[in-house]
């Protein structure tokens, strides 16, 4: 059983969401158009430009969840996500300059914003650091999605001192 779970840990740092994305956002426009008119009913803010890395987040999900990585449970998942969604809301600009547009988890360096067709996207979500303390701004960091999925499902008080500094 050890070694199935390191596996999956292992299948699930390998997944690449940007390519997925990527191939989503070089769809004509009238493509993207109707993949937003048909997911909007499970979330409002999508529309052409961001259906890429709303695709890619679900796709990611999707596999964390069949392998058996995360909370299938429904209420506890949408609690964690509208969270996010706040958060992002009260303190993505402050927590994205904080680390300078770039991953803070240790050895990850990846960009959380990019330039695509003339356009700023951002693709990050943001951790709590001590998730046994509430989500206040010194008690948060904002972190690539991989690097945050990998976040959520590790305990190790290691990592809570590294992000902390």
């Amino acid at each position: 059983m050890v070694y199935r779970a390191s596996w999956l840990k292992a299948l699930f740092i390998r997944l690449n969401p940007e390519m997925f994305r990527d191939a989503i956002n070089e769809r004509p426009e009238a493509t993207r158009v109707l993949f937003a008119q048909d997911y909007i009913s499970y979330d409002a803010s999508a529309d052409k430009d961001n259906i890429g890395d709303l695709l890619a987040n679900s796709f990611v999900e999707i596999i964390k969840m069949a392998a058996g990585l995360v909370d299938t449970d429904t209420l506890a998942s949408a609690a964690r996500q509208k969270q996010s969604d706040e958060l992002k809301r009260r303190y993505g600009e402050y927590l994205l300059t904080e680390v300078e547009y770039t991953c803070a988890f240790p050895g990850c360096g990846r960009k959380l914003s990019i330039i695509h067709k003339g356009k700023v996207i951002h693709s990050y979500d943001i951790a709590t650091i001590d998730k046994k303390k509430a989500p206040a701004l010194e008690n948060l960091l904002a972190l690539c999605p991989r690097c945050y999925g990998l976040y959520s499902l590790d305990d190790d008080k290691k990592k809570v001192k590294d992000l902390r500094q």
